[in-house]
């Protein structure tokens, strides 16, 4: 792995690389089933809001899986992985040959809240929104896992057994557990009470994102739970659901196999506030859901539509952008900014609310597919700086001056933890300053 001495030297080459990200954890082309429950005192800031990257960034922190949690280092592991975050608190993870630790750390500095990791073995960890670490172990030797939750010194209090766990996410004061034998979803009180059970129609992998908790399903379906009881809401198949602030929407494939899909619109409580017909999502990481054309209707459409939607109840659409001028395909919503394309392959970039203009970006350059928004997409934004990623670069773009700021390359991956960029590379994960 480079040194971040000679990565910098790479910093600032012209072009603008508005960018794929590389997210830590893949996009499940599975549909989502989602748990819905209340929101913390202490939310998490909206999709795509970063915390300000506006100058190059040095890292903030570094930590190995040694310094996180032990590991032999002599081990092969990976570097360790946030999966967890309270407030300042991150939970972090590492993986060695015995399975995996987990530690706690402050965000800003790194240091531990506890010494030392606690071993989980085939088992995991997680915060509920009240701020109580709660952890399924299961030792490679043992035959049972046991549910309990960590104090403030890292030591493990057994309170119940629970069956081999997949997947673990915290909700508003208590813990959802996936099993791995069946596709049982059972709710946990901090106490080690089971709060709810109830089984879906295949595995899953859960997920906790805007006061929603989400389970890809292998099946391809996708339901909006009651957490506290487990109640079914609403069901979808060969659909994909997108968690906002506000709500969620739910993106239907065909079921003739065409290109077109349908969306659907719900509040936080699961209740559909519209359904868009030949309508699909566009891509990127948003506090509002952006709609445009899909499927063989648009065909002929000789430009692009697109439309900003609340899902509160009672509210209408932020905004329309029905130009002639407007391309069809390479829009990006990217946090509190909606990349427009324009059919000469340039960008105007609106305010995501109000569709107010805040800046433009020229055609790219054919001697510079780094510069090619088609092929990049959007990490998040903070004041006028739109930060990108592709491969193995991250881009910052003033939006206001309509150029690059600058850029970092890296070897591995990115992430947003909490408005943070976090990089994972090789056997380091390395949280950068913001400026």
């Amino acid at each position: 792995m480079s040194t971040w001495r000679s990565t910098l030297r790479r910093l600032q080459r012209p072009g603008i690389a508005v960018v794929s990200t590389i997210a830590a954890v893949a996009m499940v082309a599975c549909v989502i089933v989602v748990l819905t429950i209340g929101r913390s005192h202490d939310s998490p800031r909206a999709p795509g809001d970063l915390r300000s990257y506006s100058a190059p960034p040095q890292p903030m922190w570094t930590m190995s899986p040694a310094q996180a949690a032990g590991v032999d280092p002599a081990q092969w592991s990976p570097a360790p992985q946030v999966v967890g975050v309270h407030g300042d608190r991150w939970l972090l993870t590492s993986r060695g040959g015995d399975g995996s630790r987990v530690t706690e750390v402050r965000a800003e500095t790194g240091t531990p809240i506890w010494s030392g990791g606690l071993d989980v073995g085939l088992g995991m960890c997680a915060f509920d929104d009240a701020g109580h670490l709660g952890c399924v172990r299961r030792p490679l030797t043992a035959t049972t896992a046991s549910f309990g939750l960590l104090d403030d010194s890292g030591r493990f209090h057994r309170s119940a057994d629970v069956e081999d766990t997949a997947g673990m996410v915290g909700v508003t004061d208590g813990f959802v557990l996936m099993s791995k034998v069946g596709h049982r979803v059972t709710g946990v009180g901090t106490d080690g009470s089971t709060t709810f059970s109830t089984t879906l129609t295949s595995p899953a992998t859960l997920r906790w994102s805007d006061a929603t908790l989400t389970a890809a399903r292998a099946d391809g379906g996708a339901s909006i739970l009651d957490a506290a009881t487990g109640e079914q809401r609403y069901s979808c198949t060969s659909c994909t659901l997108t968690t906002y602030p506000s709500g969620v929407a739910a993106e239907i494939d065909s079921p003739d196999g065409d290109a077109s899909s349908s969306v659907t619109l719900l509040d936080t409580a699961g209740h559909i506030t519209a359904t868009e017909t030949d309508t699909a999502l566009v891509a990127g990481p948003s506090p509002l859901p952006v709609l445009t054309g899909a499927g063989p209707t648009t065909v002929f459409a000789d430009h692009g539509t697109y439309e900003a939607r609340d899902l509160t109840p009672g509210s209408a659409r932020r905004w329309r952008s029905d130009s002639t001028d407007n391309s069809k395909s390479g829009a990006q919503a990217c946090g509190s900014m909606f990349f427009l394309p324009k059919i000469d392959r340039s960008r105007q970039i609106l305010d995501l609310g109000s569709d107010d203009t805040v800046g433009t970006l020229a055609q790219a350059s054919v001697n510079r597919p780094d510069t090619d928004l088609d092929q990049l997409t959007c990490l998040g934004s903070h004041g006028h700086t739109a930060i990108f990623t592709d491969t193995d670069t991250i881009t910052a773009v003033d939006v206001a001056r309509g150029r690059v700021s600058w850029q970092l390359p890296f070897n591995g991956t990115v992430e947003v933890v909490d408005g943070y960029l976090v990089l994972r590379q090789g056997t380091e994960l390395s949280v950068l300053q913001p400026n």
